[in-house]
């Protein structure tokens, strides 16, 4: 696979989770 393409999937994960974590703690 593409490393740029690698690296894009990590980062939304990233977010994800901490978008994840922000509306968790909203509730």
């Amino acid at each position: 696979g593409s490393p740029d393409l690698k690296a894009a999937r990590e980062v939304a994960d990233y977010l994800g989770t901490v978008h994840h974590e922000f509306h968790f703690t909203v509730q």
